[in-house]
Parts: structure tokens; C-alpha cells; sequence
């Protein structure tokens, strides 16, 4: 980011990443503990940028249409990334190659699904370590996070 010219490198790199921790946070408890540490850091900065209006440009306080905007957006990107070697052919080339990608990658996400131990997948299973199942009763369960 340009406007950490006076800091020192590894803080600069730390400052970044509670930036983008900040504006990814998905709670406002989070946001508030990110918006500390960032103050800590650089204090003229943070009073910069919380100046701002926080609801445009942090996901805490984004409504669901607005995130999932983002998250169709980006993956408009990464598709058009991995056709811009085929932009300037017919489009029948284009579509076919289109086709092969998607067959491949299909053909890999099976082969990475039938590695799985169980009916779901690894990343899956380090979350459920961290969050623990809590009887509640006739009601269900609770889920909690931690201990």
C-alpha cells in the first residue's frame, strides 16, 4: 500500500495484513478487534481510512447480496483469466476449449473426491476440529467454537 512510505518494511507487510483482515472481517466484533490493532500500528492512516464509510468497503457490513456479488464477480475473473489465451480465435475454438477445460477440471475435482476418507472433504474436517457439537436438548445442538 503507498500510503505506509514512512514505515519500516515488516511493518508495512503487517500493517497490509490487518488491513485486508480488517476488511475481510465478517463480524463486527472482529472488525472492532482488527480496527485496534491497526491503530496500534499507524495511527494517522487508521483515522484516515475509518473515516470512510465503513459500509462500502468492509464485508461486516455488507448485506448477503452484496457478498455474493463479490464472490460471482470473482469468479467471472478467474474464468475469463483462463480463456485469455483463446480470446483472438473463432469462437468455436473458443467454445471447444472452453469444453476441454471444464472436462479436465471436472475430471480432477472426481479424482480429488474419491480420495476423501468420508463424505467430506479435508478442509471441511479441520474446521469441525476446531468447532465443538453441544447437546441442547429437544432443540438440537449448539455449535461453539474453541473449548
Amino acid at each position: 500500500m503507498s500510503y505506509q512510505i514512512g514505515l519500516p518494511r515488516r511493518k508495512q507487510r503487517h500493517a497490509n495484513l490487518l488491513f485486508w483482515k480488517t476488511v475481510k472481517s465478517t463480524t463486527k466484533r472482529e472488525w472492532e478487534q482488527n480496527k485496534k490493532y491497526l491503530y496500534k500500528i499507524d495511527e494517522g492512516v487508521s483515522k484516515e481510512l475509518f473515516s470512510k464509510n465503513s459500509k462500502a468497503w468492509t464485508k461486516t457490513f455488507q448485506r448477503l447480496h452484496s457478498v455474493l456479488d463479490i464472490v460471482d464477480n470473482n469468479l467471472r475473473k478467474a474464468f475469463n483469466s483462463s480463456i485469455v489465451k483463446s480470446i483472438f480465435k473463432s469462437i468455436i475454438t473458443i467454445l471447444e476449449e472452453i469444453k476441454v477445460k471444464m472436462m479436465t477440471k471436472i475430471l480432477d475435482k472426481r479424482k480429488q473426491c474419491s480420495l476423501w476418507k468420508y463424505n467430506y472433504c479435508s478442509l471441511i474436517k479441520k474446521k469441525c476440529v476446531d468447532w465443538k457439537m453441544i447437546w441442547n436438548g429437544e432443540n438440537g445442538c449448539e455449535v461453539k467454537k474453541g473449548r
